[in-house]
């Protein structure tokens, strides 16, 4: 590629990286970098003592054909884009390296895993080209065929739920099996009512299901909060779709299974399906329970502990009866010390005791409550210290490591922490106050009590979690299934929230990938910049979400509607917590024009503002920084803004192919400050900074000397020391095959 000064002075320049030196078979080279940088946090099975859950849903990256499978991750042929491999270069994982006793990968590793991206294929594709395409006009007719069997009286009760989407993109078998039955478990765990229902497939590849909503105790008012949440309504401009409603008489019959499965099991729709009140008071009251009077009686059965699967401090859970089964009570901290410790001070909540807890009593700053729906599955809810309402819980306080901000998310988060019901913890406290002396006898009494001994605690603890289990294996649920040790309504919510490639989006849309990408070609000026994007990117799901409507009223002859009153609903990553945001960047000329000579501009849009980087990298391997450059090296970039790359706010310069054959290039935007790890520019020497290749420019960013301070005593001793900032990266990576 060259660059062009306005003025007309030429800079040849190429670049990229050979990723590797040709290995033969790079799988496992990979398996064992990811073993040893990786697993301890990413793979089930294999996670470091302290850790329950795998970090960021992400369990399975020992699995190299499911992780080549998941394009968030691995984007096939190219591992710039690939996070797996991104993520790494620029230091944002491992994120518990400290130089010192545990390094990151080196330089020939990431070689390594840039090969065997490279050499892959793509699985999923295949998957679909092996399936018949199931269009929208066949899942209409196999719910409107349903239905007509069904009697006058049954059919305004029954709405779908669909996974066709799913199956036409090519997820395989086993995570459709996955999502089948995380459907029942999730509808079951969403019910009102003592029965199990299980959902019927109504069509051949089972990717529709019918339910009677008032099987799970749901009125047409609760069909109409989810009527009310669903940004993918389609009025199809066919009379089926005409016959659907009007049997069923709801304007929204049926509804995606994953997005489903991802907004009610958030508030507010968790809390509104069920029906579950603003306060901790008012849900004892409308279960019947009064846990002030259980504790003056001495009717709990209480167990604490220091470590938890979530909180970060010491916690206590509280088991009462209901007549449902069980009703548990956690107290959570924010700190362990003083009132906040119930080893010093066993007897909280306030006046929980009487008169004998004076001086005994913790301060707690928050907690959870579980408790047995009619139908043998758990409900959740989460309350502040005052036994108010909460959505999340404080991370300072609890923290889920299987979302992206790590934020303990009422619904989701316990559900992915109980897969199993209730979990086993043997209470500390009773044998820490039954040897203490500071507590007298009748305080030891009312200890010895409540504080019940482990083995009692166990088995009420198994048999909450039988009745759990059994219910689950009524609605048809194996109850040992996990995929990478993910609990099933987790997957299908995580399926969900998955950023789009053009297949996927193709899919959502009920177009197979050529159709779509025709239409897309007919659309405005928006929708062809979409296709350019998804040809060359992920799509963010919030993103895609606010594009759905607009799409379909464009490119199909259906009308859509958003039909959410609430539009943070569909809500993006929280990069402060989660150190990612989204960057796009795609070439605006079609590939038919990359040839030697013709121009060349790309689009760059950034979620938050940032210091944006532009890499080149060439057939020949060498490598080049764009941008910034001696012509244009103010490199800040604003949120949300649309840049033209060279254009009239990036400019001075121009692009020009220079040489035929593959092209790679690498945006990076820094949202923590204006440096680049491994570039040091030099403009009064050279225009353009440059490498040898891109494998040199990984080196200097992933050098660990690079990222120490050293600190120096009186000994002339010198021990390492991380830099404790971690840059909040974006990263985004194209590829242009040249023609002469």
């Amino acid at each position: 590629m060259r660059v062009l000064r306005q003025t007309g002075l030429v800079l040849a320049i190429s670049l990229f990286a050979s990723v590797a030196q040709a290995q033969d078979d790079p799988t496992e080279t990979v398996k064992m970098v990811f073993s040893e940088h990786c697993a301890r946090c990413h793979q089930d099975g294999s996670l470091e003592a302290d850790r329950e859950k795998p970090a960021g849903g992400f369990g399975y990256v020992m699995d190299l054909d499911a992780l080549a499978r998941n394009p968030e991750y691995v984007q096939i042929g190219n591992p710039s884009a690939s996070e797996i491999y991104t993520r790494i270069v620029n230091q944002s994982m491992p994120k518990d390296i400290d130089y010192v006793s545990i390094l990151g990968p080196t330089a020939d590793e990431l070689k390594a895993v840039a090969t065997w991206i490279e050499s892959l294929s793509e699985a999923a594709t295949a998957m679909a080209a092996s399936r018949t395409f199931i269009d929208d006009e066949a899942v209409l007719k196999a719910m409107n065929d349903d239905l007509l069997q069904l009697s006058d009286f049954e059919r305004p009760r029954m709405r779908y739920f669909t996974l066709t989407h799913l199956y036409n993109v090519g997820d395989t078998d086993k995570e459709m099996d996955i999502y089948r039955q995380a459907l029942s478990k999730f509808l079951n765990s969403m019910s009102t009512e003592p029965g199990i229902v299980v959902p019927e497939a109504v069509d051949e590849a089972k990717t529709v299901f019918r339910v009677d909503i008032t099987d799970l105790g749901w009125s047409d008012a609760t069909w109409k909060l989810i009527e009310d949440s669903n940004p993918y309504f389609v009025e199809y401009d066919t009379p089926i779709m005409t016959s659907l409603q009007n049997e069923t008489r709801a304007k929204v019959p049926f509804v995606r299974a994953d997005w489903f499965a991802y907004v009610a099991s958030q508030p507010p729709l968790y809390y509104d399906i069920l029906d579950l009140p603003d306060t901790k008071a008012a849900l004892e009251r409308k279960l019947g329970l009064n846990t002030d009077t259980n504790r003056a009686n001495l009717r709990v059965a209480r167990a604490g502990f220091q470590q938890s699967g979530v909180s970060r401090n010491n916690r206590l859970i509280e088991r009462h009866t209901m007549s449902t089964g069980a009703y548990w009570e956690s107290f959570d901290f924010a700190g362990n010390r003083d009132r906040q410790s119930f080893f010093l001070n066993p007897l909280g909540p306030e006046r929980a005791f009487g008169a004998a807890s004076n001086g005994l009593s913790f301060v707690h700053d928050g907690g959870e409550i579980i408790f047995n729906l009619p139908n043998g599955l758990q409900a959740y809810y989460l309350t502040d210290h005052l036994g108010q309402r909460l959505d999340t819980g404080p991370t300072q306080i609890v923290q889920d490591p299987s979302r992206r901000d790590q934020a303990v998310t009422n619904g989701i988060s316990c559900m992915s922490c109980h897969s199993d019901g209730m979990q086993f913890k043997d209470d500390q406290v009773r044998e820490y106050a039954m040897s203490h002396s500071a507590f007298d006898k009748d305080i030891r009494k009312i200890i010895e009590e409540i504080y019940v001994p482990k083995e009692e605690m166990q088995a009420l603890m198994k048999a909450d979690q039988e009745r759990f289990l059994s219910a689950l294996k009524l609605a048809g649920v194996d109850p040992t299934l996990k995929l990478s040790g993910e609990e099933i309504v987790s997957v299908l919510f995580l399926r969900f929230e998955r950023d789009l490639t053009m297949n996927q989006a193709a899919a959502e849309l009920g177009f197979d990938a050529e159709t779509f990408r025709e239409r897309l070609n007919q659309g405005s000026a928006e929708t062809f910049a979409l296709k350019k994007r998804l040809e060359f990117n992920l799509v963010p799901r919030d993103q895609f979400v606010e594009l759905f409507a607009g799409l379909v009223n464009e490119i199909t002859d259906h009308h859509a509607t958003d039909l959410r009153r609430d539009k943070a609903q569909i809500a993006g990553n929280r990069p402060e917590s989660s150190k990612r945001f989204n960057l796009a960047l795609f070439p605006n000329e079609d590939p038919s024009r990359f040839r030697v000579g013709a121009e060349l501009t790309f689009s760059v849009l950034a979620e938050q503002a940032c210091y944006l980087t532009i890499f080149n990298v060439d057939e020949k391997k060498r490598t080049t920084v764009l941008f910034p450059n001696k012509f244009n090296s103010n490199n800040y970039i604003e949120a949300g803004r649309t840049y033209r790359v060279p254009g009239n706010a990036i400019g001075g310069f121009k692009l020009k192919f220079g040489d035929p054959g593959r092209e790679t290039v690498i945006a990076k935007c820094n949202a923590s400050g204006n440096r680049t790890r491994g570039i040091e520019h030099d403009f009064d020497a050279s225009a353009f900074t440059t490498f040898a290749s891109y494998d040199d420019y990984v080196t200097r960013a992933v050098d660990p000397r690079r990222r120490q301070i050293i600190v120096t005593d009186d000994s002339d001793s010198t021990t390492a020391r991380p830099d404790p900032h971690v840059d909040v990266i974006a990263e985004k990576a194209v590829v242009l095959q040249v023609r002469p």
